[in-house]
């Protein structure tokens, strides 16, 4: 942009860490924030599959800096290995299959502190394999986020793949579960939502866990639901408050079996995106859902067998400087 033309990254760079290495994914998710607060914006970006040491996709992630003469011209990168640097992820040590940065979200608070969210979902915890973790960064140290953190809903389980997906904006995070198991119901998906102000451990506190057997949300926890598997958080003003203090969510689940008409067959893995409204304190209310329609109506598609909606998602105030209202909800 700005007449400068573009350029491509990679581990071959003097700049980047690693090298180039069949499989590293590197580039597999992205994320924008100027973390040091110079003026330039900043790249995240993972190798969720880098090998480190003799641990086979570990993962690991970069604050690629930028400066005046675009990425690569600010200060020297920034690294996120386990077993490295400080804080949890220091003391946390890279492990086969772990995928550090396998989900990605950065930002700012309303206070305007930068941010990074890593999830890490196949991170074991003890001997539960791939029971998941996510790495909140932020200054010049990091605490890690896991469903054997106190109050963070949910528990540590094999498979959960806690840090699937994970998401935030100025006001909230939220981290995804989709392998967590609802009573019975194996893969029915749940997921976190915390907010920046810190806790007395440094992390996060946490406002609310969601799954779909909350009397709040339409539908019910089914087994291969994937509840969490995406997510997407966009801040949002509501109507007399000076600021963008509360902030939509976006939850997909694309394994929900749905019917295209009213007593017709449930059609397996249709997909369904529910949205929710937080507000500033962590109260929330259920919106509506998104998903494909009949034949009949005026949504787009057909609710069909594997389409997946909900699979990715992303999210944007189209007009933040506007007041909200019932209508803009």
């Amino acid at each position: 942009g700005g007449g400068k033309g573009t350029a491509e990254i990679n581990q071959d760079l003097d700049w980047v860490p690693g090298g180039t290495e069949a499989g590293d994914h590197f580039g597999n998710h992205l994320a924008t924030v100027d973390y040091n607060e110079d003026g330039y914006t900043d790249l995240v970006v993972s190798a969720s599959e880098e090998n480190v040491g003799t641990a086979v996709d570990a993962g690991f992630v970069d604050i690629l800096f930028g400066g005046k003469n675009g990425l690569g011209s600010g200060p020297a990168t920034r690294h996120f290995e386990q077993g490295s640097g400080n804080g949890s992820i220091k003391a946390s040590a890279p492990e086969t299959g772990d995928r550090m940065g396998a989900s990605l979200a950065a930002g700012t608070t309303a206070a305007g502190e930068p941010w990074v969210l890593i999830g890490t979902p196949g991170e074991a915890l003890g001997s539960l394999a791939k029971a998941g973790a996510a790495f909140y960064v932020h200054g010049d140290t990091n605490i890690a986020i896991n469903q054997d953190t106190a109050d963070v809903p949910g528990a540590a389980e094999a498979n959960d793949a806690f840090g699937t997906s994970v998401a935030g904006d100025s006001n909230f995070i939220a981290i995804g579960a989709p392998g967590d198991a609802i009573g019975s119901n194996a893969n029915a998906g749940n997921l976190a939502v915390l907010s920046h102000k810190l806790d007395a451990t440094g992390r996060p506190t946490v406002v609310a866990g969601l799954d779909q057997d909350n009397e709040k949300i339409s539908g019910a926890a089914e087994a291969g639901d994937k509840f969490g598997q995406a997510l997407a958080l966009v801040a949002y003003r509501p109507s007399g408050a000076a600021t963008a203090t509360d902030s939509i969510l976006a939850v997909g689940a694309p394994g929900e079996a749905l019917a295209a008409e009213t007593g017709a067959a449930q059609q397996a893995g249709a997909g369904n995106v529910v949205l929710l409204h937080f507000n500033a304190n962590g109260t929330w209310d259920y919106l509506h859902a998104l998903n494909q329609g009949s034949a009949t109506d005026d949504r787009s598609g057909t609710i069909e067998p594997g389409d997946s909606v909900g699979a990715s998602l992303s999210a944007v105030n189209t007009a933040p400087r506007k007041v909200g209202s019932a209508a803009t909800l």
